[in-house]
């Protein structure tokens, strides 16, 4: 796998003890009723990126798409319903899909206060087909 899209305009090692889990399940809230590209951009693929470019922890959690490790899927839907009501660009997030990644789609590093969240940093050659989707569920 590698990672030259990831760390070509940061001098950040994103992916520094980050780690491949074809195991456990996923939740990643989507925009519709079925997962598609879009729904797995970063902030920074979408052009939000960081005006201080050393601060690496805040430049890798834009350039990782949030991912949540389920453990149990009604925390995680009550999680996505309380964060649809309090942010205003909820809106356009329906869904959420329970996913596992497959060889080669990239590495996870944990990230923040919530043991479940992590950032999913995509490897150069990720499509959405480098994803099993196990199911998709309204929020």
């Amino acid at each position: 796998m590698t990672f030259n899209e990831l760390h070509r305009d940061t001098d950040c090692n994103c992916i520094e003890n980050a780690k491949a889990d074809e195991g456990n399940v996923f939740a990643r809230r989507i925009t519709g009723e079925k997962a598609i590209a879009n729904d797995f951009k970063s902030y920074w693929d979408e052009g939000r990126t960081v005006k201080d470019g050393k601060n690496c922890e805040l430049v890798c959690d834009h350039k990782g798409v949030s991912v949540y490790v389920v453990n149990d899927e009604t925390e995680i839907q009550s999680k996505f319903k309380e964060i649809k009501a309090h942010k205003r660009m909820s809106t356009r997030f329906t869904h959420y899909c329970l996913l596992k990644l497959k060889n080669s789609a990239g590495l996870l590093k944990q990230s923040g206060k919530d043991k479940a969240h992590y950032n999913f940093f995509k490897s150069d050659d990720f499509q959405i087909d480098k994803l099993e989707i196990i199911a998709i569920r309204p929020i």
